[in-house]
């Protein structure tokens, strides 16, 4: 049978137990092998089954010719382990030690690393095993007696060895990309753009105007969103002056990368302007862009202090929310003073309190508004949350350890009445935990966070993006994180300082009321404090000096989705999107310090990396990265300018094993156009 003709199954779930029997075996041997081998399918590969009773036998269903393009399987029908493993092409059969019929799949990508780990753990297996067995036929030789070959009498140190292996297939140690495509495999459908234009550093999409607003070194662009290469205004030169420059270097700086103007800041204001704020040589300036003609007024520049960085090197984070500018920097030229600050606005002018044990020599990477409000039956309030590295004071170390954190204020908060006035009384703040226990392994190096926002905010998920040393080698990860996880942080025990010890260990004595760090809600208006500055002052003391959360936010799994060994993850973005079967996917795009993209799936408790791609033709590491949903288009910036390509080039599939294999949720076979296809084509 020709390839091209071969049809899927039409099987959407499996029958019931009992009309299920293995090729060439018996009832009971199925029933006795059925846990340990669904455990291990990643080991003995796809199984094919025959069908009795009602059902198609599945070696005839390539034959089955009234399948419909929108029955055809994509990819969960070839990944979930609820659903059969039919093939495009039939493999050799053989049987397994149960008597059922394997068919041989040839392995690549993460499914090929997963079974090089799998085997690993059945050489090591069978390794002690016949050394067992040595040991045992020596010793009984003379007693003519058996005695059963037991795994649970193993060394520790065996069994450490193999947990480590089983454990790393799991959740995806090293996972390795199915398709590796070069820069000129990559050019052939994407759209680069460059203008001359060094250090992409903002990217803003406005799928409203169909625009991609583009900040730049001194420049700011508004590109077409269907395709990069048109400009739909004349760019915007912002130019730091003359004598700026000559200040910068001056103050010890260098003329040559640092004494510009760097865009930090690009965002929607309202529906008729952007803000937008740049290191303006060491002296950040703000100003707004009127977008019905896309110009700057530069004569009207605001002070851009604590809202810009002044370095273009240091990290930074803002946003904009219902006119009011939050953002966490450095507010100052040496870069020694972070703050997270509130301006520009109705609200109250707010920022954080100028201690150590609020914020210590951060590096800002990320922040998210959460309306909570929204559906709150005690009356809560909306929050902002702020992702950061900082020296962390709480460990006795020799040496001071960088973790990762999550902070929280409220976007009510008017600061406290006399303790904390103008400061945040809701600044909260805890660990961000990424790390493989058994390893020893953490991840304590964040570099980006990307929120998934849902439409009920409770289910909102963040994925964030890790770098960390492990002996000579560099590893990245990706974890993810739930709202509801990191409220509970929140909601849980403070962490204090102890004088006596002069250690750091749980608040343990009572806590005032009302509890520190809170959002005003009902039970707080029902009790007289309508706002933050009516608030007692042991309260406001209290979250003063307790900003620090005694747990920690973990993963949702409690471990990485993924993790890549020798591969510096920089930036990374996540589309959801609805798979032929009536699931919702997590499709995640990382970028990485060499210029590379890895494309990745979520398949419920496991991870897929489908390809990587060389979307630069030198190693500048990606610096944004945006997805438009309308356009189904993908956006990649670095150093050297931007990048368009579609989130999925199906196309490249040219057979049907391959285009199913590929288990790319945007991807499925047509059997009336025989080719792989964008999976939206077939449910419209």
């Amino acid at each position: 049978m020709n390839r091209r003709e071969i049809r899927r199954c039409p099987f959407k779930d499996p029958p019931p137990s009992p009309s299920v029997t293995p090729k060439g075996g018996n009832r009971g041997n199925w029933d006795q092998g059925e846990r340990r081998r669904q455990r291990s399918q990643s080991v003995f590969g796809w199984r094919d089954f025959e069908i009795s009773g009602s059902h198609t036998d599945i070696t005839s269903c390539a034959k089955e010719p009234s399948l419909s393009e929108r029955s055809i399987w994509n990819h969960t029908a070839t990944y979930r382990p609820s659903l059969y493993r039919a093939h495009c092409d039939r493999p050799p059969l053989y049987r397994d030690r149960y008597g059922a019929a394997v068919r041989t799949v040839r392995l690549t990508g993460g499914r090929a690393a997963s079974h090089l780990l799998a085997a690993g753990f059945w050489i090591l297996l069978a390794v002690r095993v016949q050394v067992e067995a040595a040991e045992m036929g020596s010793s009984q030789t003379s007693k003519g007696t058996g005695r059963a070959l037991n795994i649970g009498a193993m060394s520790p140190r065996w069994l450490f060895v193999l947990a480590v292996l089983l454990q790393a297939q799991t959740w995806g140690w090293s996972l390795t990309p199915r398709k590796t495509v070069r820069f000129h495999g990559v050019s052939e459908v994407h759209q680069s753009w460059n203008r001359g234009v060094s250090q992409v550093m903002t990217l803003t999409l406005d799928e409203s105007r169909g625009a991609l607003y583009v900040g730049a070194r001194e420049v700011i662009f508004s590109l077409d969103l269907s395709n990069i290469g048109k400009e739909l205004r004349p760019p915007i030169f912002w130019e730091a002056p003359a004598d700026k420059k000559e200040e910068c270097a001056q103050k010890g700086k260098n003329n040559q990368t640092e004494c510009f103007n760097y865009i930090r800041f690009l965002q929607e204001y309202n529906r008729t302007h952007l803000i937008t704020c740049g290191t303006y040589a060491f002296q950040p300036k703000c100003a707004y862009i009127d977008l019905s003609d896309f110009t700057l007024d530069t004569n009207n520049l605001e002070e851009g202090k604590g809202k810009c960085p002044y370095d273009p090197a240091k990290g930074h984070t803002g946003l904009v929310i219902d006119g009011t500018l939050y953002s966490a920097t450095m507010n100052n030229f040496l870069g020694t003073e972070p703050v997270i600050l509130r301006t520009v606005g109705q609200h109250n002018f707010m920022k954080t309190e100028y201690l150590a044990s609020w914020l210590n020599e951060p590096n800002f990477v990320a922040s998210a508004h959460i309306s909570e409000s929204i559906g709150s039956e005690t009356g809560d309030d909306d929050k902002i949350y702020f992702f950061f590295t900082e020296r962390a004071l709480e460990y006795d170390c020799y040496t001071e350890q960088v973790v990762s954190r999550v902070a929280r204020v409220c976007k009510g908060d008017q600061g406290g009445a006399r303790t904390l006035q103008r400061k945040w009384t809701s600044f909260l703040k805890a660990r961000l935990l990424c790390s493989v226990p058994e390893l020893q392994l953490n991840f304590n190096h964040l570099q980006s966070v990307f929120t998934l926002q849902a439409d009920q905010w409770r289910s909102t998920q963040f994925f964030a993006s890790f770098q960390a040393r492990w002996g000579d080698s560099s590893v990245s990860a990706v974890c993810q994180y739930s709202i509801q996880d990191i409220q509970k942080v929140f909601d849980g025990p403070y962490k204090e300082y102890r004088e006596q010890s002069q250690k750091w260990g749980r608040y343990s004595d009572a806590v005032p009321s009302p509890r520190p760090g809170s959002c005003i809600t009902n039970w707080h208006r029902n009790n007289g404090w309508y706002n933050s500055l009516e608030l007692p002052d042991n309260t406001l003391n209290f979250a003063k000096k307790h900003p620090l959360m005694d747990d920690s936010a973990t993963p949702s799994r409690g471990r990485p989705l993924l993790v890549r060994k020798e591969t510096n993850f920089t930036t990374l973005a996540v589309h959801r999107t609805l798979g032929l079967d009536g699931e919702l996917y997590d499709v995640l795009f990382i970028g990485t310090e060499n210029g590379w993209l890895n494309k990745a799936v979520s398949f419920g408790s496991s991870v897929h990396i489908i390809e990587e791609l060389q979307v630069f033709d030198r190693a500048y590491p990606v610096h944004s990265l945006a997805v438009s949903t309308n356009k189904f288009l993908l956006f990649v910036g670095s150093l050297s300018g931007l990048v368009q390509i579609p989130l999925a080039d199906c196309s490249k599939y040219r057979s049907c094993a391959d285009c199913i294999l590929a288990r790319d949720p945007y991807c499925a076979w047509s059997l009336n156009r025989s080719r792989c296809v964008r999976a939206d084509e077939l449910q419209r």
